[in-house]
């Protein structure tokens, strides 16, 4: 029997009424039943069948659908932020990653940030003080912050260091640094800007430091 008989199609709407209504009755899923039944009794025995197994598949599609929603998409949100603060471009790309179209996951995150849960200045306040306390380049920092399409000048906690501390105080970082983590090649001035370079600090920074630190270091 063909999918387009109009007794299957006339089941799966009131299914879907059903299952989409908030306050589905037992008395409506009765309903459904007796409609399935006499519409097996329309049918034979291998029509029946394909009507079960596509049945089955749309419940798969709208289950999968369902799963990839926005109501979805907000409740990942709310699993992750639990977790760690989060910023929006970051929860787009996960989202994303997960499977939610950018259109979906875009409202989810737009909800997220109207009641509060994600907060992309918050985040970068929290970012700046974490890779700070990390001995991470004011260079590295910075450039961190503006991937996540947020102005660093923005951020309370950047430009509070930047206006009490001076490239003194970043070449004494930066310094403390290599103390604490020394470079282990032989060429040790060489070693060390690399070092301070992966880890952010401005090559004039850098340079400084590592002619410094290999001087004091001389065998």
């Amino acid at each position: 029997m063909s999918q387009n008989n109009p007794a299957l199609e006339a089941l799966r709407k009131k299914i879907a009424e059903i299952e989409g209504a908030s306050s589905a009755t037992f008395d409506h899923s009765q309903d459904v039943a007796n409609d399935f039944y006499r519409v097996q009794n329309a049918v034979d025995t291998s029509s029946r069948s394909d009507f079960l197994q596509n049945e089955d598949e749309a419940h798969k599609r709208n289950s999968k659908q369902e799963d990839k929603g926005e109501e979805a998409a907000f409740q990942k949100i709310l699993r992750l932020v639990n977790h760690a603060e989060q910023a929006s471009v970051l929860l787009k790309k996960r989202l994303v990653r997960d499977g939610f179209e950018e259109e979906v996951a875009q409202v989810a995150i737009e909800r997220a940030c109207a009641c509060g849960l994600v907060d992309d200045s918050r985040y970068a306040d929290m970012l700046v003080r974490s890779r700070l306390m990390q001995n991470k380049g004011l260079n590295s920092i910075k450039r961190e912050v503006e991937e996540l399409g947020i102005d660093p000048y923005s951020v309370d906690s950047f430009c509070e260091y930047e206006s009490n501390h001076d490239e003194l105080d970043e070449f004494e970082r930066a310094y403390q640094f290599l103390l604490r983590r020394p470079p282990r090649a032989k060429n040790i001035r060489e070693s060390a800007y690399r070092k301070l370079m992966q880890k952010g600090f401005s090559s004039s920074i850098a340079s400084r430091v590592a002619r410094e630190y290999a001087e004091s270091n001389r065998e």
